[in-house]
Order: C-alpha cells, then sequence, then structure tokens
C-alpha cells in the first residue's frame, strides 16, 4: 500500500487519480493522514476517492478552534 500512497504526491494527475481509485478497496487506518492531504488535490477525482475511503474508514474531520 505504501507505493500507492506515495503516488499520491505524484506531480503527474494521473497517476495520483490512479493511485487513489486503486486505494478504494484497501486502504486502513494508515492511509488517514495522505489521503487527508489529498482532499486538497487539484483533481477533481483525487478528492473524491479520497473522501470516499476516508468516509468507509469512518474519519472525520476534527474541528478546529470549537470551544469546548
Amino acid at each position: 500500500m505504501q507505493p500507492l500512497l506515495s503516488a499520491l504526491s505524484d506531480r503527474d494527475a494521473g497517476v495520483r487519480e490512479a493511485a487513489a481509485k486503486a486505494l478504494r478497496p484497501i486502504a486502513d487506518k494508515s492511509a488517514i493522514e495522505p489521503l487527508v492531504k489529498a482532499l486538497k488535490d487539484d483533481s477533481g477525482f483525487v478528492r473524491g476517492y479520497s473522501a470516499q475511503i476516508l468516509n468507509s474508514l469512518y474519519w472525520q474531520p476534527r474541528e478546529i478552534g470549537r470551544a469546548h
């Protein structure tokens, strides 16, 4: 899985998209950090696949600066 996670930050959008798509069935919690970073990708496909994977891992963003 590590090569796919590394490919999420490749210069080529096609490589990033293919990596995100390939990660969908195999991602686990170790992929969360790179996938969160991929949510800011220029490619809508990468952002979409990353969001889908994070959702399947039950990840939710933390609210920053919110008073408890």
